[in-house]
Order: structure tokens, then sequence, then C-alpha cells
């Protein structure tokens, strides 16, 4: 299993970068094409990292070595991901002041901006506690060999984690905004729709996640509340897709609303 997380791991960063590789030979000038749907692919290292941190809190007690390796790497792919994600969403913000909210279904999307910090935030908490287990070699008094290095690490992952909770509730009401923007415009239901729901888990995830660090009632009930809310949203997208998978206009282009190109 860890080999294959490793092959997850490799194929995570040529997805990433593969997307990267892809954008920058368009040479296009235009902000306007910017879409938040960008961020998806680069998502693959956040979620990977998360696997990889709860990965080696198993691994701990077979290898402190192996956990060890395995919690730097899955921290390191954390902030590569964590790092393109902010700058791409920093674009799409920028695109939002210039050209609006994305037409059509496209603005749903925008909730994709809070997939990399309910993920990343979680990643940063799961892998940190770990370092915080792993770290304390007690050799010497001075970082990283200080027998509180860990925590220090564990504390500044934290710390980060929560400065992207409190981004990722700017990014909700950026993108409930965007949606009420173009409500009047929305055609009819698609796929394009169940891109509400993975975001929102992920924030829930994150929300519950600070709770059972700091041992606050108050974190652990936002994030009962959200996941409740995420349930609620799933429900409504799976009931749905029965009648819009039936008839197949689930999966017609967003463009054409009626069904015709």
């Amino acid at each position: 299993m860890w080999g294959l997380w490793w092959l997850n791991a490799g194929l995570a960063y040529t997805i990433a970068f593969s997307l990267i590789f892809f954008i920058l030979g368009q040479k296009s000038r235009d902000l306007a094409k910017v879409l938040p749907i960008w961020i998806i692919p680069v998502v693959a290292l956040i979620a990977t990292s998360t696997c990889g941190g709860l990965y080696a809190n198993s691994l701990m007690q077979h290898s402190h070595t192996l956990a060890l390796v395995t919690t730097t790497f899955s921290l390191t792919m954390c902030i590569v991901g964590l790092a393109f994600t902010t700058m791409i969403s920093a674009s799409f913000l920028l695109r939002l002041f210039l050209h609006g909210a994305p037409e059509a279904t496209a603005v749903f999307a925008t909730f994709n901006t809070l997939t990399p910090l309910g993920q990343g935030g979680y990643s940063l908490l799961v892998n940190g506690e770990n370092f915080s287990k792993l770290i304390p070699m007690h050799l010497g008094i001075n970082f990283p060999q200080s027998h509180v290095a860990g925590q220090i690490i564990y504390a500044v992952c934290f710390c980060f984690a929560y400065l992207l909770w409190c981004m990722g509730l700017a990014w909700i009401a950026v993108s409930v905004l965007s949606i009420a923007r173009r409500a009047n415009k929305l055609p009819r239901f698609c796929i394009a729709h169940w891109s509400l729901l993975f975001p929102n888990g992920v924030f829930a995830l994150l929300s519950v996640q600070l709770g059972n660090v700091l041992q606050s009632r108050f974190y652990r009930g936002f994030g009962a509340a959200w996941s409740i809310i995420v349930f609620i949203m799933w429900l409504a997208l799976f009931l749905r897709s029965i009648p819009a998978f039936i008839d197949g206009t689930m999966f017609l282009p967003p463009a054409s609303p009626h069904g015709t190109s």
C-alpha cells in the first residue's frame, strides 16, 4: 500500500504540472478565460498529501523512519499544491473584479476555489500532528533536534490551516454572490450543479478537524451544521439528477438550455 501511495503521488504531480504546462502553452492574454476549474487538477497534490498523512499515522507503529519520510513528502506536496491553487484563485478573483461572474452553469465552479482551502487545511492539520509525534528526537537543545520542534511545526501548520478556514469563509461569500448575480440567467439542471458538493464537503471536514484540535464546541458545531447542509445539498442534487439522468438532459452542454446546440 505504501508503494501504491507513491504511485499515486507520482500521478498527482504529473496531472498538476501537465495542467501548468498546458496553460503556459496557451499564451493567452484574455483574463476572462481564467476559470476556477483550473484548480481541480492541482488539488490532486493536496488530496494525495492528505492520504499520505493519514497513512503515515498508521505507518508509525511499523517504521518511524518511513513514517517521517512519508509525512515530509506529504507536507511538501500540500505546500506546492496550495501555492499554485492560491495563485490561480488570486487570478480568478482579479477576473471577477474586471469581467464579473462567469456565465451559465460555469458560475457554479466558483465554489472550486473552496476545495484546496478545505482539503489543504485538513492536510496541514494531519501532517502537522504527525510531525509532533515523529520529530522529537531529543538530540539537542536547538531546532530541529529540540524536543519541542515537532510541536512548533504543528503550531505553524495549525495557524495556516486556520488561515485557510478563514479564507474559505470569504470564498463562500464570493461564490454565493457570484451565483446570485447570474441567478436569473442560469440554464436547466445539468451535471455542473454537482460542483457545489465536494468543495463544501471538504470545508466541513476542515471545520470538524479544527474542533477536534482545539476541543472547541463552536467549531465542532459549525462543522456538524455545515455537514448537514452538505448532506441536504447532496440529497437535493441526487433526487434532481434522477429524471435528468433518465431523459439525458443532465449531460447536454450548459449552453443549450433546451437541448439544442
